[in-house]
């Protein structure tokens, strides 16, 4: 069955609009060593990434269903930790579109978060 023009663009305009509405937080792994776990937790919701090598670079989508901050945990191979808090998200209108970075480095966690326009 073939799909009509109007079809194929409500499928690919809700499509991009998905994509657009998706929180995403950015991981860059600058440590020296490899993250064996990493963890967001955003509205009282953990989300967790494993084996994160050195260099590398991973995205994380998470839902905003309140007001949180993006609390950050790590946990290295070797065994050392680190946490950190940054940003700040917002339910209802503010709860799509979010996005933010965060640098893992071997002593320090660094996050920024982009302003929605």
């Amino acid at each position: 069955m073939a799909l009509s023009p109007l079809s194929i663009l409500v499928l690919v305009g809700g499509g991009i609009g998905f994509l657009w509405a998706q929180n995403v937080l950015l991981i860059r792994n600058a440590s020296g060593k490899t993250i064996e776990q990493f963890s967001l937790v955003v509205c009282h919701k953990s989300h967790q990434i494993e084996n994160i090598a050195d260099g590398e670079t991973r995205k994380l989508s998470f839902l905003v269903t309140g007001d949180s901050n993006l609390q950050i945990d790590v946990k290295f191979q070797d065994g050392t930790t680190l946490s950190s808090s940054f940003g700040y998200v917002t339910g209802g209108v503010g709860a799509f579109h979010n996005r933010a970075t965060t640098t893992v480095r071997s002593h320090v966690i660094e996050g920024s978060q982009q302003v929605k326009r």
